[in-house]
């Protein structure tokens, strides 16, 4: 049970947002990312995961549509970045998608993690982490 404080010399009690730290782990997908004259011939497979600070007022259980970030429009929106085009490097796409994901104002903090599988038989992927905040 959520006990409510009464201060009787406040004017209004501002509606509080809350913290939330999104996660998306582990999505794999096929895209065209590289260098090398090669990379440009097949896609590649790519692993993302992503971690983002989220401030919105705590989601209503029973009228919660456009109240949350979506998992399965981000990631769908990240996908069809990623597969738009060929795109020379993972640290350009780890900048598009934190880009993409600032783009929505109640992102505050992204930390995003492109790595690619397929490059060597004796490493089990190469990559890049970011981190980036809203300069607002």
């Amino acid at each position: 049970m959520v006990k409510t404080l009464v201060f009787p010399n406040a004017r209004r009690v501002p509606k509080l947002n809350k913290t939330w730290t999104l996660l998306i782990n582990d999505v794999v997908f096929q895209t065209y990312i590289g260098i090398n004259p090669e990379e440009a011939l097949a896609r590649q497979t790519v692993r993302l995961n992503l971690r983002c600070q989220v401030s919105m007022p705590v989601p209503d259980d029973k009228n919660y549509h456009g109240q949350f970030v979506c998992y399965d429009q981000l990631i769908k929106s990240i996908t069809s970045l990623a597969q738009s085009r060929h795109i020379h490097l993972v640290e350009t796409l780890a900048e598009e998608i934190a880009t993409l994901c600032l783009a929505d104002k109640r992102m505050n903090h992204v930390w995003c993690r492109v790595e690619k599988l397929d490059v060597y038989s004796n490493a089990t992927s190469v990559g890049v982490e970011i981190e980036r905040e809203r300069n607002e």
